[in-house]
């Protein structure tokens, strides 16, 4: 693992907000229990080092692609990728 994360450590994921490692479970995994739902998840290595940090952090960038607008209708490439021009 990239990182090895320390029992007590205060870590960040965006979708639960900050916790605090509570099981560095061999090299290969991490246990977080989170502040705000008492809630704990297990992350293993390419999770914890994609989604753990000791910053908080925020996604800026919004997908382009209007899924709701597809939804039900067969997908081709086009409809994905749209005027996208390749040279």
């Amino acid at each position: 693992m990239e990182t090895e994360y320390k029992i007590g450590e205060r870590v960040f994921d965006i979708r639960y907000g900050w916790g605090s490692v509570r099981e560095p479970m061999n090299e290969c995994f991490v246990t977080v229990k989170f502040d705000e739902d008492n809630i704990t998840r297990n992350y293993d290595e390419r999770t914890a080092v994609n989604l753990l940090a000791y910053e908080e952090y925020e996604i800026k960038k919004k997908p382009t692609l209007k899924y709701q607008s597809i939804i039900g209708e067969r997908i081709t490439l086009p409809t994905i990728l749209g005027n996208l021009k390749i040279e």
